[in-house]
């Protein structure tokens, strides 16, 4: 089970969170069903969340999330530690620091398709899967959907998880470095909404700029220093793609409205010795094909081995190749794609065609 050692270390009856955790009225919710996904937003496709509430359902933060190194790549017991102080401080002191809440309640069940299609459990994915699929069959499916919760990485900035929203460190040359934000840095609001978790700062990355309005810029207001901290309010202009993260471990993925027709897989490092390739560079190997989509555009064979696409080498998944198709491609854009056939190298090209319409 995913998280397990994770949950663990929060329910367990010695874990360092106990004495916090003793001061909070705790309640688990394990499936989707009615659940207002108005008030509870977060990245549907990880696998466990935490949300700080008051007796009036108002949210005080979120805490959770992960991304492709794994299901608790971004969970630490001493981040929880510090966002659960963090909101005890601000119940006790009665401050009125609450996120936003949409004012119109909507459940899973008011998705058309997932409404009659589903039966059952509502799993946290399927929310976003059906979200996915019910866009395009209403037509308005667009690229920028599928990359909501963007990493901080994305700006530029490496946070120490053990804390959360500390500055780790700056990329050189990056949207956070031309801003200005230095080690040390303590983000405590993001586009004006105060920030307790690494998970609220995502969520907020998705609102728009307090002053501007716009999404596409951001700003970070930090504490800098010690003894007395200095606050600073940072603006942040990203390019136009800086949202996009890798989709490879989404379980939304399979409901992403493109058609592929075909199906392969990575090889092994005993079939890649086989063949004489190398370890580290593309070799995904076509085991079949619909005769339809991408993989009919192309004109695709069972047995063709993907080498490069638009001359990235990089060894990769086939979920991972569908997530870089993806981040670099919208429809009618020109892809161009090396393959191995029959031991002879080809070059392919093709445009990705028009989403489908999201029903099955």
């Amino acid at each position: 089970m995913e998280c397990r050692d994770w949950d663990e270390q929060v329910v367990r009856p010695e874990s360092p969170i106990a004495s916090l955790r003793s001061q909070f009225v705790l309640a688990r919710v394990g499936r989707m069903n009615g659940v207002d996904l108005s008030r509870f937003e977060f990245d549907y496709d990880t696998t466990w969340v935490a949300f700080f509430l008051d007796s009036d359902l108002n949210i005080y933060t979120r805490f959770g999330g992960r991304d492709e190194h794994g299901p608790e790549s971004r969970l630490k017991i001493d981040a929880l530690q510090s966002t659960m102080r963090a909101v005890l401080k601000s119940h006790q002191t009665g401050e009125q620091s609450f996120q936003l809440v949409k004012k119109v309640a909507t459940t899973p069940e008011d998705i058309p398709l997932l409404k009659r299609e589903h039966r059952g459990c509502v799993h946290c994915h399927q929310v976003k899967e059906y979200r996915l699929r019910q866009a395009a069959a209403d037509g308005v499916f667009s690229q920028q959907l599928l990359f909501d919760y963007p990493l901080a990485e994305s700006l530029g900035l490496k946070l120490d998880f053990s804390d959360g929203l500390k500055v780790e460190s700056v990329k050189d040359a990056s949207t956070a470095q031309k801003a200005g934000l230095q080690v040390g840095d303590q983000i405590t609001a993001t586009n004006g909404i105060i920030v307790r978790s690494e998970l609220d700062l995502r969520w907020a990355l998705m609102q728009p700029h307090p002053e501007s309005g716009k999404l596409t810029e951001v700003r970070l207001s930090v504490q800098r220093g010690t003894a007395p901290a200095v606050l600073r309010q940072i603006d942040l202009h990203p390019d136009a793609n800086w949202r996009q993260t890798e989709l490879g471990w989404r379980k939304s993925l399979r409901s992403v409205p493109v058609e592929w027709g075909f199906r392969a897989y990575d090889l092994s490092d005993d079939e890649r010795a086989d063949r004489g390739m190398e370890k580290t560079t593309l070799a995904i190997r076509v085991i079949s094909e619909s005769f339809s989509g991408l993989g009919e555009e192309l004109g695709l064979r069972r047995d063709d081995i993907l080498i490069s696409r638009d001359s990235d080498t990089r060894r990769r998944s086939f979920d991972e190749w569908k997530s870089d198709i993806l981040r670099h491609h919208t429809p009618g854009s020109a892809i161009e794609l090396k393959v191995l056939r029959e031991s002879q190298p080809l070059t392919l090209k093709v445009r990705l065609p028009a989403w489908t319409s999201g029903t099955r």
